[in-house]
């Protein structure tokens, strides 16, 4: 997740833990605030999520359905 800590930041970071806790995934799951970092990776908007190595979303927060979907679709 990357962010700079706004509530919609702060929300999409609260949706992914609970996904992975729920479904008793094994992931990492990091909230990235550092604009150096984000900046790497040319996101101009937040939030944004990424799930192994690719962004998914960014300037919104996607819904449950769509992060289950990208996480049961990653390798």
């Amino acid at each position: 997740i990357f962010g700079f800590g706004c509530s919609t930041c702060k929300k999409l970071k609260k949706l992914v833990d609970n996904i992975v806790r729920q479904n008793k995934l094994e992931a990492n799951v990091e909230y990235i605030t550092d604009f150096a970092e984000i900046d790497k990776f040319n996101i101009m908007s937040s939030p944004a999520i990424m799930i192994d190595g690719e962004i998914k979303a960014a300037g919104r927060v996607p819904t449950r359905t769509e992060i289950e979907n990208w996480i049961h679709r990653s390798p």
